[in-house]
């Protein structure tokens, strides 16, 4: 119950919400950020397993894409940069789903707390995904070293 106190009183959740006169703002800006946080990790794993998924079948059928190329990779920078990218929009549909079905994020959260947490929600989904592909048998697929 105490770091949520102390996470209530920060500053940096009032960039959140746009009404800080409404009783009981700080529990609806801890939720907002409590979603943005859930959404950015599950697509970043979403987005993990769909090429963990067609990696492991690149393997088993030779007429796949992306099979082999000259560095004999079975995965390109190409099509991580695309799965990177089409992991932006689940997350900005997600999160104005939620901010609609919410009138307690729509009043206190308002459009600037909207734009803000979706802006947030990507930076974080972009960390965790790269953070992720630091990985040994996924690092030659995003960076070159």
């Amino acid at each position: 119950m105490e770091n949520y106190v102390l996470l209530a009183e920060a500053d940096w959740l009032r960039w959140f919400v746009t009404d800080t006169q409404i009783p009981g703002w700080e529990t609806v800006a801890t939720g907002w950020i409590a979603g943005i946080l859930v959404m950015s990790v599950l697509v970043a794993l979403f987005a993990s397993l769909i090429k963990y998924w067609y990696r492991r079948s690149a393997r088993n059928l030779l007429a796949f894409h992306w099979v082999e190329n000259r560095r004999g990779l079975t995965w390109t920078p190409q099509p991580t940069l695309l799965l990177v990218s089409f992991g932006f929009l689940p997350i900005l549909l997600f999160l104005f789903v939620i901010w609609v079905s919410s009138r307690d994020f729509r009043n206190v959260v308002g459009i600037p707390g909207l734009l803000l947490g979706m802006v947030c929600c990507c930076l974080l989904y972009a960390i965790i995904i790269l953070a992720i592909h630091l990985a040994p048998s996924w690092r030659r697929h995003l960076y070159p070293f």
